[in-house]
């Protein structure tokens, strides 16, 4: 959103190893640190954030692999929490797999989507997500989270809860299609994004959470309560 204030110390650790001794020696040193992915999604306050630990150069063995065969017509991708979705949709399109069209143009990190469920064009990133190898910093150990959908909802997941850094998301495991990506699929979310002036400007794509369940639609509201275009100083 190119808005908010400085990082005294900015950490982006290539390696698990170099993640988990970042933790260790940030913890025996009592500094307390927020984790970052790709910083497409959140407004940083003005005075900035001490220490910040990003995750958007993480990578784990190839930072995306097919992990194995799940049947006939489907297999399994493991892909570091770092890699960004353009590159994602790449991987899809050259290999011809389908299941992440919806994610076309979407901005941000594989783990930043998996930590706020990142939903667009009637795709959660949960919907496909198998497992999730994350960082316990309390125990520093490396654990493995199997999916159980009801832990998750409209962009909720069980990553969100407590502190900030408790857990940090190294890797997902994706089950995607064999055999037909849909390149017109992704024509039409690319075009719609750009219609929408997601690239246009510094760009969240929706600022306002919507109420799935009660079926309320934040943006009819602005509008309804004639807010469209309201400004405080230069927000």
């Amino acid at each position: 959103m190119n808005v908010g204030g400085k990082a005294e110390l900015f950490f982006e650790p290539e390696t698990v190893e170099i993640l988990v001794n970042l933790v260790k020696f940030l913890q025996e040193k009592k500094v307390q640190f927020y984790v970052l992915g790709g910083g497409s999604n959140l407004i940083i306050n003005d005075s900035g954030i001490k220490v910040v630990i990003s995750t958007r150069k993480l990578r784990i063995k190839d930072p995306i692999y097919k992990e194995s065969e799940l049947s006939e017509d489907s297999v399994s991708l493991n892909i570091s929490s770092g890699i960004s979705w353009g590159r994602v949709i790449s991987f899809c399109k050259k290999n011809n797999y389908s299941n992440f069209e919806a994610f076309t143009g979407l901005s941000g990190t594989v783990g930043g989507a998996i930590y706020m469920n990142a939903t667009c064009f009637g795709l959660s990133t949960c919907d496909n997500l198998i497992s999730v190898k994350y960082l316990d910093v309390d125990e520093l150990k490396i654990c493995e989270y199997m999916v159980e959908h009801s832990d998750w909802g409209y962009k909720k997941s069980p990553f969100k809860d407590g502190v900030a850094g408790k857990k940090i998301i190294i890797a997902g495991t994706f089950k995607v299609k064999k055999g037909h990506f849909d390149s017109d699929f992704s024509d039409r979310v690319l075009t719609e994004r750009k219609a929408k002036g997601h690239f246009r400007y510094p760009s969240a794509g929706s600022v306002f959470k919507n109420d799935i369940e009660k079926e309320i639609i934040a943006g009819k509201i602005i509008e309804e309560c004639g807010l469209k275009g309201f400004k405080i100083g230069g927000a």
